[in-house]
């Protein structure tokens, strides 16, 4: 029998995806910014490669196109810078992730102030998966200095909980839910053309309830707050995190040259006993090398660790984790949970055409890394998960529209698709 559901799921995902190619800019972006070139063809290699995606992408690709060309002629019409312009200096951008779901996003330009954005989101899926936020962004403060202003709510249903260490097994599943209320406020500096300086300050409220997918066991069936940390209602943070980026890439969001550095450490307060206050420290390098002919090599490596205080414990959902879409492709989300993670990924990236001038990467990665209580100490081989697979990502002259992918692990296969959102 047909799943509807699934079928409404991804009808919407492809209306999202087609209206915000055709009703984004039609200059394409020069990936290594120097003099114009065209690209050559892909070698044989790259298209027998590309043949088995290109195969399962073609239902996708045929579907865009039909609706984009539609939107390229309601474009071309006027008719949705009509729309647009109802709104002044403002605008509606579609949005889909696979925690959150489906929605929009809208963004007010030099609200309030010049040069600071008001983006406002709301996303919600069948499953009761919700996102609302409302983030006043680069708010001049003079002397350099601009703020951040968030506040959001999220309800994550059916997430999944494997048991912590990196032999965690997957007959141990069992599913939960969380609801968290979050009120940030950022400062930045850039220091320089490559370093920008932020000081983060926070109040975070995380409440865990039994899971929604009516297939694994619900959390409080195998454990109770006394042996899994943070598995009880209205636990509140209250979180700083100082972090240092470095960006010396040659396109904010089609880089082919360049490298991506941040250092960050994280103190979380539990605002209620202390029975939950932990420190973070985390390190994320990513380089991007351009080969030849448009051909990218992008190289990253990432390591967090997780330190509880002295008579406190880390709640298991803010563990370093291994299966997000971030980390280790291929794996469920949340797959392996400990203190430390350390991980690594490899990606060949290579353009593809499309028509009205969007530019278009094939990928192909493979990724790595494991979990552990000690990362320094307890590091081995035999401990360390492997995904690879490909994908697709696709970018307008500005930004990176969207990305499809499929990853395989030991364990399956996931498909990722996310639409204007990082």
């Amino acid at each position: 029998m047909v799943n509807l559901i699934g079928l409404r799921h991804w009808a919407v995902v492809f209306l999202l995806f087609a209206v915000q190619l055709a009703t984004a800019s039609q200059t394409p972006v020069d990936s290594t910014q120097s003099k114009p070139k065209p690209y050559s063809a892909n070698s044989t290699l790259e298209r027998v490669v590309s043949f088995p995606g290109q195969l399962a992408y073609a239902p996708v690709r045929y579907t865009v196109l039909g609706l984009g060309y539609a939107g390229v002629y309601l474009v071309e019409k006027g008719v949705v810078h009509k729309i647009v312009s109802v709104v002044g200096g403002a605008g509606f951008t579609p949005v889909y992730a696979p925690r959150t779901g489906a929605g929009l996003r809208f963004t007010k330009l030099n609200c309030f102030t010049k040069d600071a954005d008001l983006v406002t989101t709301a996303s919600s899926w069948v499953d009761s998966r919700q996102l609302f936020s409302i983030d006043w962004s680069r708010v001049p403060l003079g002397a350099g200095f601009k703020s951040d202003f968030i506040v959001r709510y999220r309800s994550l249903t059916g997430e999944a909980f494997y048991g912590l260490g990196p032999e965690s097994q997957l007959e141990n599943k069992v599913s939960y839910s969380e609801e968290d209320v979050l009120i940030e406020v950022s400062l930045h500096k850039r220091l320089n053309r490559f370093f920008r300086a932020s000081l983060s300050v926070g109040i975070s409220n995380t409440s865990i309830f039994d899971g929604r997918n009516g297939i694994s066991p619900i959390i409080t069936e195998v454990y109770s707050d006394s042996t899994l940390p943070g598995l009880k209602d209205k636990n509140r943070f209250q979180g700083t995190e100082f972090s240092l980026r470095y960006d010396n890439t040659n396109d904010l969001a089609h880089p082919t040259v360049g490298r991506i550095g941040k250092i960050a450490a994280e103190f979380y307060n539990d605002v209620h006993n202390d029975d939950l206050s932990f420190w973070k420290a985390g390190l994320d390098l990513t380089q991007h090398t351009h080969l030849f002919n448009d051909r990218t090599l992008v190289l990253r490596g990432a390591g967090e660790m997780t330190q509880a205080l002295e008579g406190s414990a880390i709640p298991f959902y803010h563990m370093a984790e291994v299966g997000s879409y971030g980390t280790v492709r291929g794996f469920t989300r949340g797959r392996y949970r400990d203190n430390d993670y350390l991980i690594g990924t490899a990606e060949y990236r290579y353009p593809v055409w499309i028509p009205w001038a969007k530019i278009v990467d094939a990928v192909v990665f493979v990724d790595g890394g494991q979990v552990a209580h000690d990362i320094l100490k307890d590091a081995t081989f035999a401990d360390w998960q492997i995904g690879y697979g490909g994908g697709f990502r696709f970018y307008n002259a500005t930004n990176l529209i969207a990305k499809t992918e499929i990853a395989f692990s030991k364990e399956s296969f996931r498909f990722y698709f996310t639409l204007n959102t990082p």
